[in-house]
């Protein structure tokens, strides 16, 4: 994935692919070498299967900075969170600590703190790139009109003037 997103040529190692790898691919084509501008795009990135992209699609967006809300994360992305320079996921216990605490803050963590504090201090948890807010929201909304039913999704950024539309869409994004 990295190969895909930064902006040169050299592969890195190990499994590292360029455009060389692509170009030999069934259908050829270069790396990106930018950012991702559709999450479909994820299918030319190579070693992606279908089954890999059809379990991350429900926790990917390229709305937002790029930070973890710990807040509205899914049980599978709080198990992503991992110990500084450790690949394993988190166990489903520790990731019920982490759910338990939010409980108990009965709004959420306010801050990160709570990552270098009793019961979560245990997990040793990097918080490099985690929130406790988010700025960019979708809102999926069903309606019902003359016996058929119509959806519609929104992505909402939070801006300092209130809230703006960015995009809308009546197929999920």
């Amino acid at each position: 994935m990295f190969d895909w997103l930064d902006r040169d040529d050299i592969e890195r190692m190990p499994g590292g692919a360029e455009s060389l790898v692509y170009s030999d691919a069934d259908l050829p084509r270069r790396a990106a070498n930018q950012p991702v501008a559709s999450i479909s795009e994820l299918r030319w990135v190579s070693g992606m299967t279908k089954e890999i992209y059809l379990a991350l699609l429900p926790h990917l967006t390229l709305w937002g900075d790029g930070s973890i809300n710990i807040n509205t994360a899914t049980t599978e992305v709080l198990r992503s969170l991992n110990k500084s320079k450790i690949l394993s996921p988190l166990s489903v216990a520790d990731v019920q600590t982490i759910v338990d605490g939010q409980a108990i803050e009965e709004s959420g963590f306010n801050d990160l703190s709570v990552f270098s504090e009793a019961p979560l201090d245990g997990l040793t948890i990097d918080t490099t790139g985690l929130t406790v807010s988010s700025n960019a929201f979708l809102l999926m909304s069903k309606v019902l009109f003359l016996d058929r039913e119509y959806y519609m999704s929104s992505v909402i950024l939070r801006v300092e003037e209130g809230a703006v539309v960015v995009d809308r869409s009546q197929m999920p994004f």
